[in-house]
């Protein structure tokens, strides 16, 4: 997870470069849970898979998505 001022911002899964090399197929799935949870759209589960047969690397994750937030500032131009 990553932080910026102070809060969480995002999830982002961390492999080793060895995941997606080699001659041999790879899969690992995780079930997660959070101690103390207050952001709701983390992923619940999420999985990797790597086939070396094309290099394709898939990453699928599962979790309650949250819709983006704007927000909307009044600016005055000042000429």
């Amino acid at each position: 997870m990553g932080s910026y001022h102070g809060t969480i911002q995002f999830w982002e899964p961390m492999f080793p470069l060895s995941f997606v090399m080699g001659d041999e197929a790879k899969m690992v799935e995780f079930n997660e849970t959070y101690v103390s949870q207050t952001i709701k759209s983390l992923p619940s589960y999420w999985s990797m898979a790597y086939n070396p047969s094309d290099g394709i690397t898939t990453l699928i994750m599962k979790g309650e998505a949250e819709s983006c937030r704007k927000k909307n500032k009044k600016r005055k131009n000042k000429i």
